[in-house]
């Protein structure tokens, strides 16, 4: 589970806090990272590997953070030692003003297994053939993802581009490379515009996709092919919320409504908006089925929902 939450106890900024929190399925106990990992030292040099930059600029420097960081009682996840599993690998988030203490961005990581196969627990290894998962999108932040595909691994940046006189977001960017690690050498830039913008990567028959939720006066989901290209393939414009991707209070005060894709990137279920004033609205059930050759709208039946 990925957490992210707003602080501003620290000063005037609004600083986004990502937390990551383990458990195990069985038996449901939160997991420590001395649980996953064979050897912390040999994690810590590798991510030593990738954190050296304008924050740390010596080796020196990032070991004695690192070190220091290490150096605790619970290796469980934590707003000052944040790290969640994921189907490719482990990803430490790095927190501003909390990790960095003069910075107000924090960065991410990303370790794949297939980096490492021997530092990791063998029952964490397995990455399914199909799978889907939520991200952060962020105009400050770009976030490090490793997907494999076909034809080896891809490491990727993703990040969101504002006009801040406006605060409207006016397009997404991907800086990517290829390889387990390789260096990230291009940058590709499609134009956006909206509100907000809340992204999943969609992992289908080894190619990589994006979905992005747009909310603005209405709702649409473009997706673009994680590829060199970063084309978008197609949009879906119901006026409606696909489930995994945001909260959506119709432009009033309801409760929020959100809930995700069930790592199945292949179905997935929006809620069309039938009808909404400030006090009451109505949707309706809607499903799709995903391929990258477009969308399917199936036959099924769904409820009128009321919220207010």
């Amino acid at each position: 589970v990925e957490h992210q939450s707003e602080d501003n106890r620290v000063n005037a900024l609004s600083l986004d806090i990502k937390t990551g929190y383990n458990f195990d399925t069985k038996d449901g106990h939160e997991l420590g990272l001395d649980e996953v990992v064979t050897d912390l030292s040999a994690l810590k040099e590798m991510l030593a590997d990738r954190l050296q930059d304008e924050r740390y600029p010596t080796r020196a420097m990032v070991e004695a953070f690192l070190d220091d960081l290490f150096d605790r009682e619970s290796y469980c996840s934590s707003p000052d030692f944040s790290w969640v599993l994921g189907y490719e690998g482990i990803t430490f988030y790095f927190n501003g003003q909390i990790n960095y203490p003069y910075e107000i961005t924090g960065i991410s990581r990303t370790i794949p297994f297939a980096a490492a196969p021997g530092l990791f627990e063998e029952k964490w290894l397995s990455v399914p053939r199909n799978y889907a998962y939520d991200i952060l999108l962020d105009d400050m932040v770009a976030e490090d993802y490793v997907l494999t595909e076909d034809s080896g691994f891809r490491t990727v940046d993703l990040s969101l581009s504002r006009d801040y006189t406006t605060g409207m977001i006016t397009g997404i960017n991907l800086y990517q490379g290829s390889g387990i690690l390789g260096e990230k050498s291009q940058t590709v830039s499609r134009p956006l515009s909206c509100d907000d913008a809340y992204g999943s990567i969609l992992h289908q028959d080894g190619k990589n996709y994006l979905a992005v939720q747009c909310a603005g006066d209405d709702l649409w989901l473009q997706f673009y092919a994680l590829d060199d290209s970063f084309s978008r393939i197609f949009t879906l414009d119901e006026g409606a919320l696909p489930q995994n991707l945001a909260p959506y209070d119709f432009d009033s005060d309801l409760p929020y409504y959100a809930n995700c894709w069930l790592g199945d990137p292949d179905f997935f279920a929006v809620n069309g908006k039938e009808w909404s004033n400030e006090d009451l609205a109505y949707t309706h059930r809607v499903y799709y089925r995903f391929t990258p050759q477009g969308l399917t709208r199936l036959d099924l039946s769904g409820a009128s929902l009321a919220y207010g």
